[in-house]
């Protein structure tokens, strides 16, 4: 009886197994996007601080807090899907579209990133091809 499963398999996957990650996450981003430009509603906010916390590699990284309001009431929103090279700063105006339904649901217009989406999908498609392709020359 012969070992099918050998250590020269894992490689490929990996890469496999790991391309649905970036695949559904690319999808999802999008599906949200378009969500809220279809049925969000749309308010003017303002960046009222930056907050310090720390990445996933313990670098430090700055979270803008908005303000809007909503229904007559001061909301603040923590902006945690920011872009780590976005240019917002405190004081600066935004335009937010929001879930009417839940306003924590929301994205930054100035700050919307449609290459995301593609690179994430495009990423998990290479990972598929790859691990693949390198199967099947095992």
């Amino acid at each position: 009886m012969s070992n099918w499963f050998s250590q020269e398999i894992l490689a490929p996957l990996a890469l496999i197994l790991a391309s649905p990650f970036f695949i559904l996450s690319g999808f999802k981003q999008r599906q949200k996007r378009l969500y809220l430009q279809k049925h969000g509603t749309q308010a003017e906010g303002i960046i009222i601080r930056m907050e310090e916390d720390t990445g996933m590699d313990d670098a430090i990284i700055y979270i803008p807090v908005i303000g809007i309001w909503i229904d007559q009431q001061w909301v603040e929103l923590r902006y945690e899907g920011g872009n780590a090279f976005s240019r917002l700063t405190q004081g600066q105006i935004v335009s937010v579209r929001y879930n009417r339904l839940n306003a924590q649901d929301f994205i930054v217009v100035q700050d919307e990133r449609i290459w995301i989406e593609w690179l994430f999908g495009v990423v998990g498609l290479i990972l598929l091809l790859s691990g693949f392709i390198w199967s099947a020359r095992l």
